[in-house]
């Protein structure tokens, strides 16, 4: 690091810095450990700014970190860390948007909207921060619907990987590079997302169907009716190897224990094998409060188009799951989480399928007691990986390193000269955020 000298350019700049180093060593994965040099703790735009262009004009390596929501180290490095969770706070509000600092969590931001509104697709982890989770795309529970939480972005103040800082709206191309992009083109330093007009209760059911093909039906009827607005779905396996798809089917309501209109009639054409009603819930979500993985987790997170061959492709990634026993250390099952696919923004990591609008991203978290069991099934998950992209899969790049000569092309498709080009010119030592590009 004195090599750099940045540690006294930090310092003299009057930004503070952190000394609990250890506490940056790892993620939300728990398996890989990289101790930063320094860590470096800006309390506004205007010193995020400076301590990037510190970093860029000594060729010093960085990594923008929120809540470390990543498995894979992607905000983890041997160099320079800057948090980014002092930078937090609403900016400003309207009867259609907010704008917050990037270091800002998503309970900040609902409960700020409260009673009223809503995010455009609310994230089923309320810790993460907003700049973070839209660096990858941001899956949530309105996204049958809604599509990714990146959708929703209206515009940002962004500093480039030089510190340069610069008001974007949709008009702008780099918008459309900085959303899902990794953090490869800088900081949002803060950003201005559309909201819902809606009331703040939530009523519904939790259902449960005993074969993928009713689940299948249930979600494209939902996706022609929007019979229910919040979509949470799981994919588990029981005891004697048979599996059920289970779900939280819900709407806004306005009236606490009443259910609204979308009830027992509505699930009719969804065919449920058991349906529960949920009264209404002064919860922002239906059974997520925010929390941290309290184990070891190498995961690993996958869109598949949601037609016929994706869903092909979700039965043999099952059939390996089970053959492996890695499903053993799945006793939450598969998350399955079906998006509106969103082809006009370039880095989205949302195939397109061959018929309809929708995509669906799984979530395959094993559940893990150390790192040296998180070593041991990464060969299996990296496998399930191959398995994926080889049949026209996107991955959620928050997950596993997968190695890969072709992962790049498969992910960004013909966005990736264009994304190429504009790293190079904006950050042409690759120094922010150098794990992807």
């Amino acid at each position: 690091m004195s090599s750099y000298g940045i540690l006294e350019a930090i310092r003299g700049g009057g930004i503070p810095i952190s000394r609990q180093l250890r506490a940056y060593a790892t993620d939300f994965g728990r398996y890989i450990l990289r101790q930063p040099l320094m860590v470096a703790m800006p309390r506004d735009p205007a010193e995020l700014a400076q301590t990037m262009r510190i970093c860029f004009e000594r060729g010093a390596p960085y990594v923008l970190r929120g809540a470390a929501h990543s498995s894979g180290g992607q905000v983890l490095t041997d160099d320079v860390v800057i948090d980014m969770r002092q930078l937090t706070g609403v900016v400003t509000q309207d009867a259609a948007s907010i704008t917050v600092l990037g270091g800002t969590t998503w309970l900040t931001v609902a409960e700020t909207l409260r009673k009223s509104r809503r995010p455009v697709s609310l994230t089923d982890n309320l810790v993460t921060t907003v700049g973070g989770t839209l660096s990858v795309g941001g899956v949530g529970d309105l996204a049958l619907h809604e599509g990714l939480q990146i959708a929703s972005v209206l515009g940002a103040d962004w500093i480039a990987p030089d510190g340069t800082r610069r008001t974007i709206t949709r008009d702008d191309e780099e918008l459309g590079y900085l959303l899902a992009g990794r953090g490869q083109l800088g900081a949002f330093a803060s950003v201005t997302l559309a909201t819902l007009d809606r009331p703040h209760l939530l009523a519904g059911h939790v259902v449960a169907w005993s074969s993928l093909e009713q689940y299948v039906a249930a979600i494209r009827e939902l996706r022609r009716e929007r019979t229910f607005e919040l979509v949470r779905s799981t994919l588990v396996w029981r005891a004697d190897g048979s599996l059920a798809v289970r779900a939280v089917l819900a709407s806004f309501t306005t009236h606490e224990g009443v259910m609204p209109p979308l009830g027992d009639t509505r699930l009719t054409a969804l065919a449920p094998t058991t349906a529960d009603p949920i009264p209404g819930s002064d919860r922002h979500l239906v059974a997520a409060e925010p929390r941290t993985w309290n184990y070891v987790c190498p995961a690993l997170e996958l869109a598949l188009p949601f037609d016929e061959p994706g869903l092909a492709t979700l039965r043999a990634l099952e059939r390996e799951i089970v053959a492996s026993g890695l499903v053993a250390t799945l006793p939450d099952g598969m998350a399955i989480a079906p998006t509106r696919i969103m082809p006009n923004l370039p880095l989205a990591p949302t195939p397109l399928p061959s018929e309809g609008d929708c995509c669906m991203f799984i979530a395959i978290r094993p559940q893990l007691p150390t790192r040296g069991d998180a070593l041991r099934w990464l060969p299996v998950l990296r496998t399930l990986a191959d398995l994926a992209l080889d049949r026209g899969a996107k991955l959620y790049l928050m997950g596993i390193h997968v190695d890969r000569a072709d992962l790049l092309e498969r992910q960004f498709g013909a966005a990736l000269p264009r994304f190429r080009a504009l790293k190079s010119a904006l950050d042409p030592h690759r120094l922010c955020n150098r794990w992807l590009l």
